[in-house]
């Protein structure tokens, strides 16, 4: 491939910038913190963060300030190690938390550290260490406009010293035995006593029940008995009996006698009850704890209204003790968000539902092969199929009348697809009207320096459009009015679906309409379509609804066809969020936002025509965003970036596994710093038209690249040097800028973006201000 040199000029640039370094000094290990974009949106924000009082739940199922005003969130996690770190990281993160338009800090599994084991059993239980960290976290997001997020139990280890009976062999956080154990939940309540009531943090003056900005807490991190199902076996003594106990309770407040539970239980063999059960003795088997007792289908009914019933008393016993200390912002918990069972135990006790949505989660196992650090789906997640969908798991979760927070979500690394799935994400969580999305995670730990499966914050795919996104997410086109689904759970059939049902292949309409579950107690007044799932779920239905139409199993491909049909004889002509080219890529057309993402094999266009792009990238990301309310054709302060891939310097993987439902690939080694975008010049040029002109050719294949235009003048930031660009209607010649705001016309044309600028900037209207 033929590349023009870069001239003379780009040597003279990076003998200034080493000049501007030197002057510096050595850098400081903040630097490697990158803004999301070069655009400021911190005017999203109000601080001080909780000054239109304290939040709530409105019975219409979405946030409000105490002022009345609907409140959306868009923010990130910050976890573990990330906490406790100095004021000087956690002042700077916070900056660059509000520079990209975020209003919320999910502080996330910190418990662990402030109740360390050597304080277990002694008076002030909680590390002050820490507990200065997290005081100064809710300080600094405050202050900012940032709302926070704290959680309860997430991986604290319950002690000895605290009077817990085989502490040792319970694990982290107890699963599933702290949300039915008295000790452990009492345990749980003297924490929250003492973190929310009694501590004052000395940099806000307040206790945190007192503290607006605190907006939500989170009594347990994905818990409870259907989520950690597959660890009874492993429940040890006193409280595997304890459990057996309980069940046989439940079972004779239902049923009474043994007789009774026998005929509710017939099987082909008669009765799925043993000769040796009795409820009288307290001998019925509990299926996954009481060895040689099979779980029977016809057990299986009563075995999930057993464990929503656990979780039911559990939770509700937390929300009544918390409201008696004086907290009064939502509550919530992570249980499990596709079983009809837990979330109705959740919706009849929370304030507000929650749940995760991850795609390209790393897969560990023991049997992988030497060297395999884990495997993970590279696919597309645009393209995906299955429960494991953005589109299910941010519809699937939603019940009528409860706000929705996605508390933990991303498509993680080494996915290279990660900037489409962002994007899919965030208008997806906009067209189904989702109160809050908050990625998981920002590493905020000096040692994080390249990216990780998890952590975004050097990477330029993820972290690079989430401002971008959160444009999307606040969009108000992308909340257009659209047909309404209703999903009838009834009080009956609920019980007969497993875990999973709630990310059935139903939920894939929630790509064209608003969906809401309806579960007893959990309706609302009316929607344009109903699926009624098992018995009893069209007693849910309003009076008089003239046809509805009903779906035994939401597995049944017939009814879904029927759905189908019925959805498509509703939608609108115009729909905001579209996919194309099976599924390869999206288009995002909101009212201030546009973007396009996925596959650009050629030029993609908006569905007007005003916007249009041609990528010398075949899988990129882009997004335009106006600034004056004006459209492509009429903005006349407007932006846009593109984003491509994202890697750490010698990054291995390698095919692992691939069928027409998955395409695994194995990580072999992470590689390390810095993280590349794979940059080079190209022999054909990017080029973004707006309403039919180009206003920007870059001769750019991979990497990142923004582009500004406001009082007349056009700005470029490129992370790839060396590469030719054209700024059309360029009146004048351009400028670049290097670390101190010295600036230096280009030689040229042609125009070869020089190694070290921050920018170069030329005029394009008549009466722009010349830099």
């Amino acid at each position: 491939m033929k590349v023009r040199p870069v001239r003379f000029l780009t040597f003279i640039f990076m003998v200034v910038l080493g000049i501007h370094l030197a002057e510096a000094g050595a850098a400081s290990p903040l630097d490697r913190f990158q803004p999301s974009c070069r655009l400021d949106f911190s005017d999203r924000l109000e601080a001080p963060a909780g000054d239109r009082g304290f939040v709530f739940a409105g019975s219409d199922g979405h946030f409000y300030c105490a002022d009345g005003t609907r409140l959306r969130l868009w923010g990130v996690n910050i976890a573990k190690d990330s906490v406790w770190q100095p004021h000087e990281t956690i002042d700077h993160v916070a900056d660059l938390f509000a520079q990209a338009g975020l209003n919320l800090v999910r502080l996330h599994h910190f418990d662990e550290a402030l109740l360390p084991p050597d304080r277990a059993g002694q008076p002030e239980r909680m590390d002050p260490t820490v507990l200065d960290r997290l005081d100064y976290w809710i300080y600094a997001c405050k202050r900012r406009g940032l709302y926070v997020f704290i959680d309860l139990l997430d991986y604290r280890v319950f002690s000895a010293a605290e009077g817990v009976e085989a502490a040792d062999k319970l694990g982290r956080a107890a699963k599933p035995v702290a949300v039915y154990n008295e000790k452990l939940i009492s345990l749980q309540m003297d924490y929250a006593r003492d973190l929310l009531a009694r501590h004052v943090n000395p940099y806000t003056g307040l206790r945190y029940r007192d503290d607006p900005a605190i907006c939500l807490i989170e009594i347990c991190d994905e818990h409870g008995m259907f989520a950690a199902h597959n660890r009874w076996g492993d429940i040890p003594s006193p409280y595997r009996e304890e459990l057996i106990r309980r069940w046989n309770f439940w079972l004779r407040g239902r049923y009474g006698t043994t007789t009774a539970l026998a005929a509710a239980w017939k099987n082909s063999a008669g009765s799925a009850l043993g000769p040796t059960e009795r409820l009288e003795d307290g001998t019925v088997g509990l299926p996954g704890i009481s060895p040689d007792v099979v779980n029977e289908r016809v057990r299986q009914p009563d075995l999930r209204r057993f464990c929503a019933s656990i979780e039911r008393d559990y939770l509700g016993q937390m929300v009544a003790y918390l409201r008696s200390l004086g907290v009064r912002v939502p509550l919530t918990a992570v249980t499990q968000p596709d079983s009809p069972a837990s979330v109705l135990a959740a919706a009849d006790s929370l304030d507000c539902l929650a749940a995760n949505y991850y795609f390209g989660h790393p897969i560990y196992k023991t049997t992988y092969p030497p060297g395999v650090r884990f495997t993970y789906e590279a696919g597309d997640a645009l393209a995906a199929s299955g429960p494991d969908t953005a589109v299910r798991r941010l519809s699937g979760p939603k019940v009528a009348g409860k706000p929705l927070v996605i508390r933990e979500w991303n498509v993680c690394w080494p996915n290279p697809n990660r900037a489409a799935g962002l994007l899919e994400v965030a208008a997806l969580a906009a067209r189904q009207d989702v109160d809050a999305m908050i990625l998981f995670s920002f590493y905020a730990q000096p040692e994080a320096t390249i990216v990780s499966p998890f952590d975004v914050s050097n990477d330029p795919s993820a972290w690079g459009v989430m401002a971008l996104a959160g444009e999307i997410f606040r969009d108000a086109g992308l909340r257009a009015s659209a047909p309404r689904l209703a999903v009838l759970w009834g009080s009956t059939g609920l019980y007969n679906y497993v875990s999973g049902a709630m990310a059935g292949p139903l939920y894939d309409v929630a790509r064209e309409l608003t969906v809401r579950n309806w579960l007893p107690g959990h309706t609302e007044q009316a929607a344009d379509l109903y699926a009624a799932l098992g018995a009893g779920a069209t007693d849910l239905l309003p009076p008089g609804t003239p046809a509805v139409k009903v779906i035994a199993r939401d597995s049944q491909a017939p009814a879904l066809d029927k759905l189908r049909a019925l959805v498509d004889g509703r939608l609108p002509p115009h729909n905001p969020v579209r996919y194309e080219s099976g599924g390869d890529l999206i288009r995002i057309e909101g009212a201030q936002v546009q973007a396009l993402a996925g596959s650009v094999k050629q030029e993609v266009r908006s569905s007007d025509g005003r916007l249009a792009w041609t990528s010398a990238t075949p899988r990129a990301a882009l997004v335009w965003l106006s600034r004056d309310g004006g459209g492509p054709d009429t903005a006349r302060s407007w932006f846009a970036k593109m984003v491509t891939g994202a890697w750490n310097t010698g990054e291995q993987t390698e095919p692992h596994y691939r069928t027409d439902a998955v395409n695994l690939f194995r990580l072999l080694e992470p590689g390390t710093a810095p993280v590349h975008t794979g940059g080079k010049p190209s022999d054909t040029p990017t080029i973004l038209r707006l309403n039919g002109q180009p206003v920007l050719q870059l001769w750019l294949r991979g990497g990142t690249w923004e582009l500004h235009q406001i009082d007349g003048k056009r700005r470029l930031y490129c992370d790839t040097p060396g590469v030719r660009f054209d700024l059309p209607d360029a009146m004048g010649t351009p400028v670049a800028s290097v670390p101190g705001n010295s600036l230096h016309p280009l030689s040229g044309p042609p125009w070869i973006y020089p190694a070290g600028a921050e920018w170069v900037e030329v005029m394009v209207e008549p009466g722009g201000t010349q830099p």
